[in-house]
C-alpha cells in the first residue's frame, strides 16, 4: 500500500481467489440428487496437469497437426484439509456455498462421506482452483489417513478428471454403389423383396470329368 493510501487511512484488503466443487446441476442426467458445494477450510497444494497424446510416427510436411494431436482430459490433485473447528461464513450474500465448508461439530466425518458420495455416484462437478476454472469434472480417486495428530481433522488427497464431452450425428449416404470402390462390401444392405433363380440359357457347361 502507498504512503498516500495511508495518508486517507485506506486498509489493505487480502483478496484471496474462490475455491470450491459445484455440483452440476445441468450437466448430470435429470433425476440426480444433486449435493450442495464444498469448499475446503484450507487448500494444502493444487496440481495442475495439461497433456497432448501425439503421434510418434513422421509427419509429411505440410501436414495439419490438429489430425496428429489431441487434448487429453485436464487433471487436477487436491491437498485439502478440514478440521471440527468452525470456520466465518466465506460470503453472507451466498450462504449455501458455505453449508459444508465447515461449521458443525464433528463434520469431517460428514464431509469424508460427501466427498465418497460424490466419487461412487459419479457426480460431474465444476472445479474453482487458486489458477483456474474447471468443467465437466470427475473426483477418480480420494485417499485419506487418519493418526493419533489427525483424528478431530480430515486431510485428503482427491484427484480429479476432466470430462470432455462431445456430440455425435448420424449422417445417411446418398452415394451410388457406382462410385465406390468397393461397392459390394461398402454399400448399404437393400431390401428387394423375395428374390428367385430362374434357370439360366447362356452358360457354359463344366467338362466331364
Amino acid at each position: 500500500m502507498s504512503d498516500a493510501s495511508s495518508a486517507i487511512g485506506l486498509q489493505p484488503i487480502k483478496i484471496t481467489p474462490f475455491r470450491g466443487i459445484i455440483p452440476s446441476a445441468t450437466a448430470n442426467p435429470s433425476g440426480f440428487v444433486i449435493p450442495p458445494p464444498l469448499i475446503a477450510q484450507a487448500t494444502i497444494e493444487e496440481n495442475h496437469t495439461d497433456t497432448l497424446e501425439v503421434t510418434r510416427h513422421p509427419l509429411e510436411q505440410g501436414a495439419t497437426m490438429s489430425d496428429h494431436a489431441y487434448r487429453l482430459p485436464a487433471e487436477v490433485t487436491l491437498h485439502l484439509a478440514w478440521s471440527n473447528s468452525p470456520t466465518p461464513t466465506p460470503n453472507a450474500s451466498t450462504p449455501s456455498l458455505a453449508a459444508i465448508s465447515g461449521n458443525t461439530p464433528n463434520q469431517v466425518v460428514s464431509i469424508y462421506e460427501y466427498l465418497l458420495n460424490l466419487l461412487q455416484t459419479r457426480i460431474l462437478f465444476s472445479l474453482f482452483t487458486g489458477k483456474r476454472s474447471y468443467a465437466n469434472m470427475l473426483l477418480k480417486s480420494l485417499g485419506t489417513i487418519t493418526d493419533q495428530r489427525t483424528e478431530n481433522a480430515l486431510l485428503v488427497v482427491a484427484h480429479c478428471t476432466e470430462i470432455i464431452i462431445v456430440q455425435t450425428q448420424v449422417v445417411t449416404l446418398t452415394a451410388s454403389i457406382d462410385d465406390m470402390t468397393f461397392g459390394e462390401t461398402t454399400y448399404p444392405v437393400t431390401e428387394f423383396g423375395q428374390v428367385a433363380l430362374t434357370p439360366g440359357t447362356h452358360y457354359t457347361p463344366l467338362p466331364s470329368p
